[in-house]
C-alpha cells in the first residue's frame, strides 16, 4: 500500500529540510514538491480548479511504482489559498484515506517567524525574497495568519495528522516524530 506523507506549514518551517531527510530514510521514496503541487496554481482562488488539479496529482500518484510518496504542500495549502474549509476538499480527503496518509503540519512560534523569514532569505537568496510581496511586517502577518488557518484545518481533517513545533530546529527529533507517526498508521 502506498504511504503518502503530506508536509504543510508556512515558509521557513522546515518542510524542505525534513523532506530531504525522509528521502534518505524511506525505501524508494519520491518527492512531489511545490513546483508541482502549488506553483502552477499559485494565483488561483477558485476551489473547484484546485480540487480538479489535486485530483490530477492523485491520478499520477496512483500510477507511480514508488510506495513512499512525499508531498510538499497539498490540500491544506489550497484550502488556505482559496479561503475554503476542508469540507470543500472532502473528495480529496476521501481519496487520500485510501492510502496510509499522514499530514505533517510544521509550526513555528509566532515570535520566531520574522527571524525564520530573514534566515530563509539569507539561505535562498534575493530571488526568494523578490517573489514575496510586501514589507517584512506584512510577510510576517501573512505567515502568522496562514499558520492559524493551517492549524484550524488540522482540526478538521479526517486524515491521521501530527503537528510538530520546529522552534528548536532539532531536525533529527522532528524526523523521528514523523517516522513514529508513520509506523502507527501502517500497523
Amino acid at each position: 500500500m502506498k504511504q503518502i506523507i503530506i508536509f504543510e506549514g508556512v515558509a521557513s518551517s522546515g518542510k524542505t529540510t525534513l523532506e530531504k531527510m525522509l528521502l534518505n530514510k524511506l525505501p524508494d521514496p519520491i518527492l512531489i514538491d511545490e513546483t508541482e503541487t502549488l506553483m502552477p496554481l499559485i494565483d488561483n482562488r477558485d476551489v473547484t480548479q484546485s480540487i480538479s488539479y489535486l485530483n490530477k496529482i492523485l491520478e499520477k500518484i496512483e500510477t507511480l511504482k514508488q510506495e513512499n510518496i512525499i508531498l510538499d504542500r497539498f490540500h491544506f495549502t489550497h484550502a488556505f489559498r482559496t479561503h475554503s474549509t476542508l469540507a470543500s476538499f472532502q473528495e480529496i480527503e476521501q481519496r487520500l484515506n485510501k492510502y496510509s496518509t499522514l499530514v505533517v503540519l510544521l509550526t513555528i512560534p509566532e515570535e520566531q517567524i520574522p527571524d525564520r523569514i530573514r534566515e530563509t532569505i539569507a539561505q535562498r537568496g534575493d530571488h526568494w525574497a523578490k517573489g514575496k510581496q510586501g514589507t517584512l511586517e506584512e510577510r510576517v502577518a501573512y505567515y502568522q495568519n496562514q499558520q492559524i488557518y493551517l492549524k484550524n484545518l488540522c482540526g478538521q481533517t479526517t486524515l491521521p495528522h501530527i503537528k510538530i513545533d520546529t522552534s528548536d530546529k532539532n531536525w533529527e527529533r522532528c524526523a523521528e516524530e514523523i517516522e513514529k507517526a508513520v509506523l502507527r498508521i501502517i500497523k
